[in-house]
């Protein structure tokens, strides 16, 4: 059995800059042996003006005692938009329709 629980979380301090926090926590069930994994992550994304680049970065920290585990992982990257300010490239995405 392996399952998984992960929750993020985003505020607009303006169209243009995005901050986000999330937490996850998994478990596996193997073959016996039963392991948990937690991991907490902070980021933000800022589109500059009149540009459809934008300049991301992220720092997520990882910790399972069963594997006597612990990492931190930075990311940092530029991406191009596609039409719209941050705000309205999240609120455009694909749903369920449900």
């Amino acid at each position: 059995d392996i399952w998984s629980v992960e929750a993020d979380a985003a505020y607009y301090a303006t169209p243009a800059l995005r901050l986000n926090a999330g937490l996850a926590y998994k478990n596996a069930d193997l073959l016996g042996f039963d392991a948990d994994v937690l991991a907490a992550k902070v980021g933000a994304e800022y589109q500059f003006a009149s540009s459809p680049y934008s300049a991301f970065a992220s720092y997520t920290y990882t910790d399972s005692d069963d594997f006597a585990l612990e990492a931190n992982g930075i990311k940092v990257g530029v991406r191009y938009n596609f039409g719209g300010n941050l705000q309205a490239r999240d609120r455009a995405g694909a749903g369920l329709g449900l």
